[in-house]
């Protein structure tokens, strides 16, 4: 990965535009990550270390099935969450057209609900109890 941002250093320095830098730097690491495949599951793994590093279990799982998602469903997620490109150009960078993005979005979410742990619910307490169907006091 070092070599990737060595040579994107000599390269962002001629482009003026953040977006277009942005741009290359993913471009040029996605391509190194889906040429050096997949991560092991070996002992040692992200499982062992989770305890060590204070991230929950539960998020270390999420992270090692986020991985292991298939492409190009994987990388549009995660450009997605991220929030540096619109979807347009998050469809150009993957080659896709919005319509084919919208289904892989839609394929890697599943996906992870798939084998996610279930959430507690976000809606705060009290929710849903608002004022419908509350007369005017008097």
């Amino acid at each position: 990965m070092l070599d990737v941002l060595a040579e994107l250093s000599a390269q962002a320095a001629q482009i003026r535009s953040e977006k277009s830098r942005n741009a290359l730097l993913v471009s040029k690491i996605r391509s190194h990550c889906l040429n050096a495949g997949p991560a092991s599951d070996a002992p040692g793994g992200e499982g062992e270390r989770s305890g060590e590093s204070g991230i929950p279990p539960a998020m270390v799982q999420l992270a090692s099935h986020f991985s292991r998602l298939a492409e190009p469903g994987r990388s549009a997620l995660a450009l997605y969450y991220v929030d540096l490109f619109p979807a347009g150009e998050i469809a150009n960078l993957l080659h896709l057209d919005l319509e084919r993005l919208g289904e892989k979005l839609g394929e890697a979410r599943a996906a992870l609900r798939a084998v996610a742990p279930p959430a507690a619910s976000s809606e705060p307490a009290g929710a849903g109890s608002g004022s419908s169907g509350s007369g005017s006091e008097s």
